[in-house]
């Protein structure tokens, strides 16, 4: 190699370590990233209904932190957008995934308010029939302790509850499904012995 060879190299060094040392990582990026990942975190539809989502979020503003640490601020960048996106995907999964549960957590008291009267009215017409070979009031208890659930489901519906409620009426229906099926199970018994 001659001297213009190795002068040329050496400059070409000096420039790219001049230009690695004058790089700055994307703070305004950064900061904004961690912002809406905050606000996801404290968004409390985001928290309780896309916690997936929020997980998400945080693990691409972990790649962003690891990226800014390698000093690959181009990639940090990127990721930051990222990030910001990911955080407001989760507080509309948050939002959406709430109206989703009220819907149905609505929807599923009406059937269980209907499905309790029916068994109430089913007991009724039960209790009405000689021999039937069904603990009148044990069942009776049953669907007392089901109209307390039923009243529950409906508090937490009135509260915004909706993961509760949707809980409540689920195991309520099976409840009140089971009590019919002893009811009427007992009834077409008797009319078999005639």
């Amino acid at each position: 190699m001659n001297k213009s060879s190795i002068k040329g190299l050496l400059i070409l060094a000096l420039a790219v370590l001049v230009l690695g040392a004058c790089a700055k990582p994307p703070t305004a990026e950064i900061e904004a990233a961690t912002a809406a990942v905050a606000k996801a975190e404290a968004d409390s539809d985001a928290v309780q209904y896309a916690a997936p989502s929020i997980a998400r979020a945080k693990d691409s503003l972990a790649r962003m932190q690891a990226a800014v640490a390698a000093k690959q601020y181009d990639s940090a960048k990127t990721l930051a957008q990222e990030t910001i996106q990911a955080a407001e995907k989760a507080i509309a999964d948050g939002a959406s995934a709430k109206t989703r549960a009220r819907d149905e957590s609505t929807a599923l008291l009406l059937t269980v308010k209907t499905a309790l009267a029916d068994t109430g009215a089913a007991l009724t017409a039960a209790a009405k029939v000689r021999g039937i070979g069904l603990d009148v009031a044990a069942t009776d208890r049953e669907i007392q302790a089901a109209a307390k659930v039923v009243d529950a489901m409906g508090t937490d519906v009135s509260s915004g509850k909706y993961n509760d409620a949707l809980t409540k009426g689920q195991g309520v229906r099976a409840t009140l499904g089971t009590i019919q099926q002893r009811i009427s199970g007992a009834v077409q018994a008797v009319s078999r012995k005639k």
